[in-house]
């Protein structure tokens, strides 16, 4: 990655949880959701509030938006 962080995916084995990337700190684990509209982050909200990952404290969801043009010929 650019800034010479590594990235990780996280899939639960015996859920539906799966985070599509994961940035790795010293101190903490920051959750990153990439949607490609505006749709909830069911697995971020998961992480964020449960007690069982006590190194996520915030996380990011980034949408991706496309547009598409359409030209008559």
């Amino acid at each position: 990655m650019k800034q010479g962080l590594e990235l990780y995916y996280y899939k639960r084995v015996d859920s539906t949880l799966e985070e599509d990337f994961f940035v790795r700190a010293k101190n903490f684990l920051i959750p990153v959701a990439v949607k490609a509209r505006n749709r909830t982050a069911k697995s971020l909200r998961t992480l964020l509030e449960s007690d069982k990952y006590p190194d996520i404290t915030y996380g990011t969801k980034k949408c991706i938006v496309t547009t598409e043009i359409r030209l008559k010929v």
